[in-house]
């Protein structure tokens, strides 16, 4: 009973601080625990008040979104100026901390897509050749992708063998240009 009080009180003077000091994601994990805190305490005793931190927490997860769109339109404008791979990658994390605030927070998803689209990198990887070990090629293809796929599959987009016989047929008109062109 006396210790619940002074738990609520702790966090939600740290969460002040970190307000004060701009530092709004740390606010939010405060008034998170604080709503926990009041789960735990409820499910054993109701006769325990605490703060209600609703509108704060709310205020705060609307200032940390805002300022993770902001610092992703900010390197979003970068990577496009400079087509820097880890800058669109860093914006697209910036759009995502964003809508992990506030679901659908402003254009965050739009623009999310828009930089990770920046960052992909497009990976094929064709069945392993035959050279007698013919039945171990689609194993060894799948392990490979597999084992990419667990690094960061956010920034990955695996071509297949049909879609690279699709872009040799696209390219073939335009090489012929270029050799005519050439001439």
């Amino acid at each position: 009973k006396r210790a619940a009080p002074l738990a609520d009180e702790a966090h939600l003077k740290r969460a002040t601080n970190y307000e004060e000091r701009q530092n709004y994601d740390s606010a939010v994990s405060e008034y998170k625990a604080i709503e926990g805190l009041i789960g735990a305490v409820f499910s054993v005793r109701r006769d325990i008040s605490f703060s209600d931190v609703s509108i704060k927490k709310d205020s705060a997860s609307s200032k940390a979104a805002e300022v993770h769109y902001n610092r992703g339109q900010l390197l979003l404008k970068e990577a496009e100026g400079t087509r820097d791979d880890n800058k669109y990658k860093q914006a697209a994390h910036e759009f995502r901390k964003s809508q992990e605030f506030i679901l659908n927070y402003k254009d965050s998803l739009a623009l999310y897509e828009k930089a990770r689209k920046g960052a992909v990198i497009r990976v094929a990887v064709l069945q392993f050749g035959d050279a007698g070990y013919s039945k171990y090629g689609p194993v060894v293809t799948e392990q490979v992708i597999s084992a990419a796929m667990k690094r960061n599959p956010e920034f990955l987009d695996f071509v297949t063998r049909e879609h690279l016989y699709q872009i040799e047929k696209e390219k073939e008109p335009f090489c012929l240009q270029i050799s005519e062109f050439n001439r």
